[in-house]
């Protein structure tokens, strides 16, 4: 198959943000954007980048509000790389106008969204089932626990954890910051569980059956379909999500659950925050009132 005009630009612009240090699961994102967006453009826009209009972008803006199985910060994290790359065409002279430039992102309308207690009781009970059911309970059980992100967990290896303490070194975070996390003893007990049915093969903490490491939507997808069989909505950053508003309502700081959670100020983790203390507020009852 010949190559498009607008594949080339891309091409360049990869070229351009593996020279800028960007790492591969950035680029991978990339990727998948772009994918995403050719695949709602006529064969003559592609051929001639020039004719992509705003109202072209706002199609496939559109489209991705469509797709219920992505979150928000999925479509906010897909439109924020569409926009890149257009104004790299324009700020290189490939491009006069920005055809990208009026696309608006969803990210300002983002809020936790937890999972109940029962919802999470339903969720463990199925991650049990199946072939998998070891391998998968761990993963949910790991994920509530220490509230990491999808990437994170994926490129974990068997010598990141002490099963010991409870200790879990991110090496690659979000901005290639590294962090420690805790995991309890109900998690350091599935993860002792299924390391003793983990192929020997593999260096990596959570793999396929063949010991292969989780492709970026392996994960997503493991959750959601451990979800459908509980009847609930489920993906990594959902479980993300209920670990940091439980950790909250333990009493956790919210400093600390900055660390934790890997943000690199505290405007993320205000939001977990603003959601604890409405919980906080329905469920106070005045201890001099009870007095009698």
């Amino acid at each position: 198959m010949d190559v498009t005009a607008l594949e080339r630009l891309f091409q360049g612009f990869l070229l351009s943000k593996e020279a800028d240090g960007l790492k591969e699961t950035t680029l991978k994102m990339y990727h998948c954007t772009y994918r995403s967006l050719v695949e709602h453009l006529p064969l003559a826009k592609l051929q001639d980048a020039t004719t992509i209009t705003p109202q072209d972008l706002q199609r496939w803006v559109l489209y991705l509000k469509d797709q219920k199985h992505y979150a928000n910060a999925t479509r906010d994290q897909r439109i924020a790389k569409c926009k890149s790359f257009f104004k790299w065409c324009c700020d290189n002279g490939f491009l006069a106008e920005d055809p990208a430039r009026s696309l608006k992102r969803p990210k300002q309308n983002w809020q936790p969204d937890p999972l109940s207690e029962d919802e999470l009781d339903m969720l463990l009970q199925a991650s049990t089932k199946g072939r998998c059911g070891v391998r998968n309970y761990a993963i949910i059980c790991f994920l509530l626990d220490s509230g990491v992100r999808n990437s994170e967990l994926r490129n974990l290896i068997a010598d990141d954890i002490s099963l010991k303490t409870g200790q879990v070194k991110i090496r690659e975070g979000k901005g290639s910051k590294p962090r420690t996390v805790i995991i309890g003893k109900r998690a350091k007990e599935a993860l002792w569980r299924w390391m003793m049915h983990r192929p020997e093969e593999t260096e990596y903490l959570f793999c396929t059956e063949n010991g292969r490491k989780f492709g970026r939507t392996v994960l997503r997808r493991i959750v959601s379909v451990i979800g459908d069989k509980a009847g609930v909505r489920a993906y990594p950053h959902r479980l993300r999500h209920t670990f940091a508003l439980q950790y909250l309502k333990l009493g956790g700081d919210p400093y600390s659950l900055q660390y934790l959670l890997g943000h690199e100020d505290m405007t993320v983790t205000k939001q977990y925050v603003k959601i604890a203390a409405q919980d906080a507020t329905e469920m106070y009852r005045s201890p001099l009132d009870a007095l009698g």
